[in-house]
Parts: structure tokens; sequence; C-alpha cells
């Protein structure tokens, strides 16, 4: 009974997420993952609809109308309509777009500035019981994505930084052919 009481607030702070991430036209974030299968550190860059995702391992880059996604250690490139089924991870708010789409709120609590917001799946998962989605509670801003698994494996993405950035070049987004021929 008393989590059913939060739900309303979880519904709204995800949607006021949402919409802060939705209306920046441009901005840089620094993020760091941490996965059973895979950690580091990954930056991100984007700028009206189009994005740059850069980890050690590959980049993913939308220009409006195709995604690149460059992998470097087995030296092949994927490219992808942007209208594609599936779910993409490029953008932030892809990640968001995915969790909306894929979770419903369940409870959320203050933790000093930081709302957290407990989002169960839609779809029955055996081994997924919940994600946990910390929002800045002044600014609306994520500031990370935890996993919470029934075998205690899970995964955790981190904001680091995110902010407005002004003056991003285009060439960002734009794929070269000739720099990836050998993939």
């Amino acid at each position: 009974m008393v989590w059913g009481h939060d739900t309303p607030d979880a519904a709204r702070v995800m949607v006021g997420c949402v919409k802060r991430v939705k209306v920046m036209d441009s901005y840089t974030a620094q993020i760091e993952y941490d996965s059973p299968y895979m950690q580091g550190r990954a930056s991100l860059v984007f700028k009206d609809g189009k994005y740059l995702f850069s980890t050690d391992a590959m980049e993913r880059m939308c220009d409006g109308e195709y995604i690149y996604t460059v992998m470097n250690d087995v030296k092949e490139v994927n490219v992808e309509n942007i209208d594609a089924e599936g779910e993409a991870l490029g953008s932030m708010s892809d990640i968001l777009n995915i969790f909306a789409r894929n979770f419903k709120p369940y409870a959320a609590y203050r933790k000093g500035d930081v709302w957290v917001l407990v989002l169960n799946p839609v779809a029955q998962d055996r081994n997924l019981m919940c994600v946990e989605v910390e929002i800045d509670a002044l600014t609306y801003m994520p500031r990370a994505f935890v996993e919470k698994m029934k075998e205690g494996e899970g995964s955790e993405i981190k904001i680091l930084e995110i902010g407005g950035a002004k003056g991003i070049d285009e060439k960002k987004f734009t794929f070269d052919e000739k720099k990836y021929k050998d993939m």
C-alpha cells in the first residue's frame, strides 16, 4: 500500500526527466558503465537528433538518417536505417525511451538531492527484478540506471557529467567511408 502511493511521483519524475532531456538540442555527456560482461567509460555528443557515442571498443554514430556502429576489435561496420525496428542505443533520449517503453513506474523516493525511481519490467523476466533510475531532484537530469537481478548480478550506467554544449561540429556525425575501407 505504501509503495502504491509513490507511483504517481515515479511517473511524474520520469516524465519530467524525459522532457528535460528531449528539449536539449545539444549536449555532451561522460558515462561509466559496469556489467558482468563489460565495463568502461563512454562519451556522448548530441546535436539536433544526431549523435556520436564512443567507447574503447566501438563508436555508434547517427547522422539523422543512418546509424553506423564501428567495432574496432573485429574490424566491422554495421549500418542500419534510423527507422529500423528495435531499440537503438545512442542518445540519452534513446536510453530513457527504452526504460519508458519497457518498464512501468512502481515507486519513488528521495535520497538527498536525488529521486530514486523503481521501475518494474512490463514483460515478465525470470531474472530481472527491477531497474532503479536516479534523477537529480533539481535539474531532472538522469544520474544513474541500476539493473537489479534476482541472481545478484546486474548492470549499472552512471552519468558522470552531462550538460549543454555550443559549437559542436557537424562533421562529428558524418560517416567517412574512406576512413573505414578496411572494415
